[in-house]
């Protein structure tokens, strides 16, 4: 088989204590390409999978997932339950996404009858991969201020995600203290609620910054009101 036009991506992130997990996730879409089409038309015509995948591991025996998934907007698209998993084992999850683009699932709640699961999400842009261990949100985590900064030129996405009721109280500052919050823009109106969460995420396509973040510059994002998680990613070209 001729791999030629394909990327290739080592790919991986720290293990976590299982008393640092919990039951319950949400995991927001990055931007890879979509993948094989299940009913073999021609792309780009539909698809029946996102290169998204979500890889949820078991602590106990018996655990069940419950998935919930989002679009764009907030609407709830599609309830899924997993089969049942015993410690250990792996249930792998896809995105789902057509090319019409009216029910991509961008958001996913994840919730278990088990007191704790794993959630490894492997992402990316277009063919290049990247992956992260997901916090859960069942417990107090987050934080009120963190730093990040853009390494390459290419496409640049931010997944953020605050508690609810402070979505508005965002400030982002460039290395030498200065307040660049005009130039980054965001508003509470760009915030989806993920229901019964009590957490907001930041929908698309304001959370492309390709043409807001520096190359080589570190900037520090604070909320005033609450804490909240960040994601990048941030391809080469």
């Amino acid at each position: 088989y001729d791999f030629s036009n394909y990327a290739f991506d080592v790919i991986g992130d720290q293990m976590i204590p299982v008393n640092l997990i919990g039951n319950d996730y949400i995991v927001m879409r990055g931007g890879l390409y979509p993948d094989v089409d299940q009913n073999q038309n021609t792309p780009p015509n539909d698809y029946d999978y996102d290169g998204e995948r979500v890889f949820f591991t078991a602590t106990a025996n018996n655990t069940v997932l419950t998935i919930k998934s989002y679009s764009n907007t907030g609407v709830l698209l599609n309830t899924y339950t997993s089969p049942t998993l015993n410690a250990g084992q792996v249930y792998a999850y896809a995105f789902k996404y057509n090319s019409n683009k009216s029910n991509i699932e961008q958001f996913l709640r994840v919730t278990s009858n088990s007191p704790s699961f794993y959630t490894y999400h492997v992402s990316g842009q277009l063919s290049e991969l990247g992956s992260a261990m997901i916090p859960t949100i069942g417990v107090c985590t987050g934080s009120t201020q963190l730093a990040f900064t853009r390494s390459y030129n290419g496409l640049f996405q931010v997944n953020l995600m605050v508690k609810t009721g402070a979505e508005g109280s965002f400030k982002v500052y460039d290395s030498k203290g200065n307040d660049v919050s005009t130039t980054f823009n965001i508003q509470a109106s760009n915030f989806v609620e993920i229901p019964g969460s009590g957490w907001s995420v930041y929908n698309q396509p304001n959370n492309d910054w390709t043409n807001k973040a520096i190359k080589d510059t570190t900037y520090i994002i604070k909320n005033s009101q609450n804490v909240f998680h960040l994601g990048i990613i941030n391809i080469s070209s």
